[in-house]
Formats: structure tokens, C-alpha cells, sequence
């Protein structure tokens, strides 16, 4: 590009022009082009003399739609900017109509890329209240250093030009908190332990609030102390509150943390009832709950503003710009995510350079390694089908053997959303892929078999009274018989019957032929409605887990009819039956109650989650959360 300031042609004067209609820091228009170019030159002249450098910023608008389009983000820029220069900073065109400069002085930073990394961020900030993602994607920032022999270079490696919605390459990139934060396991296990910590400073706090100062007192309270601080993390799991994707939603977990603290008070009043040799009074057990829930509550807002401030991630490219990387794309964009898109790799020449929403392509797919390279990637997504080139397969083996982690699209979706994503499951993916090791593991099995007979035995004798009453009610509400018998799909495709207690009408199929249950179902009866919100109408299946017919934990068995129709329509849907079904499972405590096809998809995505993963474990958390679903009588119809 021809100009002044390059070619040199600029007269030098003795004094800063100032164009009508242009401005020095905060004003309301840009100096035009000429005028702009004038005041680089007095500027490189000034660092001549004072040997302190200034950086010049260029903000471009690339792959726009229109010149409308062109014009209106431009003219946003402008509006936007003023609010985060300096009276010294210098504005204008550095080329009409087209990109905007912007000259930062007095730096006040030895380090200029460290200058620059919190510029940008600043301008970051006030323009993501303006633009839209798509738009930010359309923005390219590059910058120059002009040092104190007169004359020009780029930032380190070469001009630094990325676009304004993506991070800086390597080497440029600003420095972050540490990225302790920067997986699910850690940031569980981190809300855990300030669980702990938190609930144990409450609980010390509420005695001295409540009894004053005493030595003697701690030790008198030990064992209460150890009760709470070992059962209140178990009660917040079963509200489901260290689900990390809905920490998110403030007034979801507030809700829930006020309703955990409320239940675990009612078991903790029941305890110290029954065991009163710590004299847990009335007042002290309120105060501590409130201290309780002030402080999880205020730990939950602190870690979710945390990990939204945790900007890092892991540095990861995705192998596929079509509908699959899109899909990876927005998974990864989730605040919860431990990882951060550097850009797409796709080898369509239509898409290279494009922002496919935010990131842009960044190369074709055989320069994984010149770009993770140059990225400082340290994880590539598979978005792409298994019948690709020989020579990509050959690539991404090179890069795995330079240390970057290759991690295929399913399995990305499992670990972030525990459930396998059917829609996008080949055959050799679950061929080859880690798990089912319950499948072929006799022993664990065994075991699970004895601990189903022994919580089954136990329910039973727990659950007597409750199921005479719901007999009884069901008997006296309406004509019928109490209990409802009926034919499901069991492991390995063996049809076997149930008994549940009768929810509905007698005559509910008297067509004969099966039917979803639907929202606000008219033919669920008054006692019915309840039995269901509360789950009683599951009970009388724990025979079936006495028979071997069922287990407590798995996925839940379908009626034939209904597996015929998902099996002709649902890819994978067979895999469910390698295992026993169950009263409760893990598509139960993580999906609503569904009555559709498409419902019954989401569901088995959940439910291969659990075959791949099944666990001792894995039930336990399922048993502590349907307790949660239970008594917040979610999913029921």
C-alpha cells in the first residue's frame, strides 16, 4: 500500500495537526487519511527522540456481506472505541472507508506485547457490547511497533494479524490465571472441597454465635460436625447442584441450594432427635443452615464468575468446517467447557479464511501440524466421517506424536455431556472406543446382583405400609383391579412382565393397542397423579429384581410394541438390551419423562452412557440423584 508514512513523502512540521472534524483521544469523528498518516509520522519522529516506542493498531472489516454491512460495523467501531482511549491516543483512517487506526502513546509497559495483550482485551470488552459474535468474526486487528531508531516491526514473529473474536497466535497470547479450572473432574472436585471448607466454618461459626466462646465446646460437637460436613455434600448432589453446565443458571441454583439446605435440616432435626447426646437445639441448627446456604450459594455465584473469567482453556483445533464441526463448535463454546476453539481446519477452498461462527478456517486439513504449530494447539476435535484419505490419517498421527491430544467427536460429547451422541455413532467408533468393561467382567457383576437382592429385600420391608395405603386408596378412588401387569423388552430381547400399582382408568387401552403416556394424561386418575409425581407406582417392580427379571439401576425396560417401532427407527437402540433393565437409570435422573421417538433418542444416548461407563459407582450416583428427581417429582406424568 502506497502512503505517506511508509514511502516517507510526509513533510515534517513543528506542530500536531488538527483537522476540522478530526480528534486527539475522545472525540466524536477520525481524522481522514491524510491527517492520520501525518500524526503516525510526528509520532514516529517524537520516539526518535524520546526512544520510548508507540504502537499503531489497524481494525479492519473482512469477509463482509455488503458495504452496508461493511459500513455499519465500522461505524459501531467508531462509536465504541472513544470509550476505551486515553486523551493522548490518536484516531483515524488509515485507509478511507476501509480500516480504522488508532495510535496508543505512553504506553507506560517495558513489555509491548503484554501492551498490546491488554489493549486488545479492553477493546475486546466494549466492542463484544456492540457486536455479535458473527460480526466480532468479522473484525481483524493488526499491529505495529514503531521503535525508537524511526523505524517499523512487527510484534515478535512476524505482523500479528487474527480476528478480533479469537485469541492472539502463540507467543502473542495474553497471560491468564492458572488453568487448574480447565477440566470437569477439577472443577467438581473444587467446588467440592470449598463445599467442605465453607460447611465446616459454618457450622463453627453458628456455635459461637449461638453459645459463645468455649473451648470445651468444639469437642462436644465433633461428631455433629463430622455428621454435616460429611452428609451435606451428598444432599447437594442429589439436588443435582454439581451439575457444572447449570451453575450457569443463577437462579436454578440458588433455588436449589435454598431447598438442599431445607432437607438437610429436616435430616439433621430427625438425627439429633433420635440421638440427642448433642444437644443440637432448635436455634443453632437454624442458624447454621443459614450460614449454610448464604455461603454455598455466594461459593457457587464466585466459582461461576471464576470459570467465566477463566478465558484460557485448552488451545483446541477442530478437523471439519460442515455440520459436525458446528456442532463441536457450540459444545466447546458452552462457559462450562474446558476448552477454547483456535479455528477450523477444512480442505473445501470455498471455506478458507471464512468465519464459520466465530473462529475462521485456518488452514486445510494436511497443515494440522504447521497450524497447531503455529496456534500452540494442544487438542484437535474430529469432525469428520471415517472414510477420510489415507495421508490425513497419516498427519494426524504425527501430530499425536508431537504431543497433541487427537479426541474424536463422540467421544468429546460423551465427556462434556455424559451421554453418546447417536446421531453422529459409527460402528467402529463403539468397536474400538474404552469402556464396556461391566459387559465381559463376571465378579462386578455378581456383585451388583447382591447388592440389587439386598436393596431390594430392604426396600420391601421399608416400603410394606406405604404399599398397603396406596393399595387401599387405589382401591377406593376407582373400579379395577390394584395392580397393572404388563410385557417389556428385558436383557438380551426376553420379554417378561411387570407389576406396577394402577395409575389409570381400567379401561386406559381398551382398544388394545399400546399408547404413549402424555403430559396431563386425561386418563390418569386423582390418586394416580400422585402415586406417579412420587414414583410409588414403581414399587411393586422390586419383585421383578428378586426374580433377576430387572436390576435397580439401568436403562428402563420398553414395552415390545414400542421397541419394534424405536429399533426400525433409532440406529443403536438394541445396545440397550446387553445389559438388565432397571427401576431407575441414568437417562431417568438426566432427561424428563418422554412419549415420542425423538424422545426416546435422547434417552438412549443416556442410556449408552451408562452401558459404556457401568459402574458400582456410577448406580450409586444414580441412586442419590433419583432421590432428588423424587422429591422434586421431576420427569413424572
Amino acid at each position: 500500500m502506497d502512503n505517506p508514512v511508509m514511502s516517507g513523502q510526509v513533510l515534517e512540521t513543528g506542530a500536531t495537526p488538527s483537522p476540522p472534524g478530526g480528534y486527539r483521544g475522545n472525540g466524536n469523528g477520525l481524522l481522514g487519511e491524510d491527517a492520520f498518516h501525518q500524526m503516525v509520522y510526528l509520532e514516529r519522529k517524537r520516539t526518535e527522540r524520546s526512544g520510548k516506542p508507540f504502537l499503531l493498531l489497524c481494525l479492519s472489516v473482512v469477509n463482509f456481506e455488503n458495504a452496508v454491512q461493511r459500513a455499519r460495523i465500522l461505524e459501531g467501531i467508531q462509536a465504541h472505541l472513544p470509550g476505551v482511549l486515553r486523551g493522548t491516543d490518536v484516531c483515524g483512517w488509515f485507509k478511507e472507508e476501509l480500516t480504522i487506526g488508532v495510535i496508543f502513546t505512553e504506553i507506560g509497559e517495558t513489555d509491548i506485547n503484554r501492551a498490546r495483550s491488554r489493549i486488545q482485551e479492553k477493546i475486546r470488552l466494549r466492542l463484544n457490547e456492540r457486536f455479535t459474535p458473527e460480526e466480532l468474526g468479522r473484525l481483524v486487528m493488526s499491529y505495529q511497533v514503531y521503535s525508537c531508531n524511526g523505524g517499523t516491526q512487527p510484534l515478535e514473529c512476524g505482523l500479528d494479524v487474527h480476528p478480533l473474536g479469537e485469541e492472539p497466535l502463540q507467543g502473542h497470547r495474553k497471560k491468564e490465571f492458572p488453568t487448574f479450572l480447565n477440566s470437569w473432574f477439577r472443577q467438581r472436585c473444587f467446588l467440592l472441597t470449598g463445599d467442605m471448607l465453607l460447611i465446616s466454618f459454618a457450622q463453627v461459626l453458628s456455635l459461637w454465635i449461638r453459645l459463645g466462646h468455649s473451648d470445651a465446646l468444639p469437642q462436644l460437637y465433633t461428631g455433629a460436625f463430622a455428621f454435616s460436613t460429611l452428609l451435606y455434600p451428598a444432599v447437594l448432589y442429589v439436588f443435582d447442584l454439581y451439575n457444572m453446565e447449570k451453575l450457569f443458571r443463577w437462579r436454578w441454583f440458588v433455588l436449589r441450594t435454598g431447598l438442599a439446605v431445607l432437607f438437610m435440616t429436616g435430616v439433621s432435626a430427625s438425627w439429633f432427635y433420635l440421638f440427642p447426646q448433642w444437644v443440637y437445639g432448635r436455634g443453632l441448627l437454624g442458624i447454621q443452615a443459614l450460614l449454610v446456604f448464604m455461603l454455598i450459594a455466594g461459593w457457587r455465584a464466585l466459582c461461576r464468575s471464576l470459570l467465566q473469567l477463566n478465558k484460557t482453556g485448552i488451545s483446541t483445533l477442530i478437523l471439519g468446517a460442515g455440520d459436525s464441526g458446528k456442532s463441536v463448535y457450540k459444545l466447546l463454546s458452552e462457559p462450562y467447557s474446558p476448552y477454547r476453539v483456535t479455528g477450523f481446519l477444512d480442505d473445501d477452498p470455498a471455506k478458507q479464511g471464512k468465519v464459520m461462527g466465530s473462529p475462521r478456517v485456518l488452514g486445510t486439513l494436511d497443515s494440522i501440524n504447521e497450524v497447531a504449530a503455529r496456534t500452540g494447539a494442544k487438542a484437535a476435535v474430529l469432525a469428520l466421517p471415517r472414510n477420510r484419505p489415507a495421508m490425513l490419517t497419516r498427519k494426524m498421527l504425527e501430530a499425536r506424536l508431537r504431543g497433541l491430544e487427537i479426541i474424536e467427536m463422540p467421544t468429546i460429547f460423551e465427556l462434556l455431556t455424559e451421554k453418546v451422541p447417536v446421531q453422529w455413532l459409527e460402528d467402529q467408533w463403539l468397536l474400538f472406543s474404552g469402556g464396556f468393561d461391566l459387559l465381559s467382567t463376571d465378579y462386578v457383576r455378581k456383585i451388583k446382583r447382591v447388592i440389587d437382592f439386598g436393596v431390594a429385600g430392604f426396600l420391601l420391608f421399608l416400603t410394606a405400609p406405604l404399599m398397603a395405603l396406596t393399595a387401599l386408596a387405589i382401591r377406593l378412588e376407582s373400579p379395577g383391579p390394584v395392580f397393572y401387569r404388563q410385557q417389556r423388552v428385558g436383557k438380551g430381547g426376553q420379554v417378561f412382565t411387570i407389576t406396577k400399582f394402577r395409575s389409570m382408568r381400567s379401561d386406559a387401552e381398551k382398544a388394545g393397542v399400546a399408547q404413549w403416556a402424555t403430559k396431563r394424561d386425561p386418563r390418569v386418575t386423582r390418586v394416580g397423579k400422585w402415586i406417579r409425581i412420587l414414583r410409588i407406582d414403581e414399587i411393586p417392580q422390586i419383585w421383578s429384581v428378586f426374580k433377576g427379571d430387572m436390576s435397580i439401576v439401568g436403562p428402563r425396560p420398553e414395552r415390545p410394541e414400542f421397541v419394534r417401532e424405536l429399533e426400525a427407527q433409532i440406529p443403536y437402540y438394541s445396545v440397550r438390551h446387553t445389559v438388565t433393565p432397571g427401576i431407575t437409570g441414568w437417562a431417568q435422573v438426566k432427561y424428563p419423562y418422554g412419549a415420542s421417538v425423538e424422545d426416546a433418542l435422547h434417552k438412549l444416548e443416556y442410556d449408552l452412557f451408562y452401558i459404556k461407563n457401568m459402574s458400582i459407582f456410577l448406580d450409586i450416583k444414580i441412586l442419590l440423584r433419583t432421590i432428588g428427581v423424587v422429591l422434586l417429582g421431576e420427569g413424572a406424568r
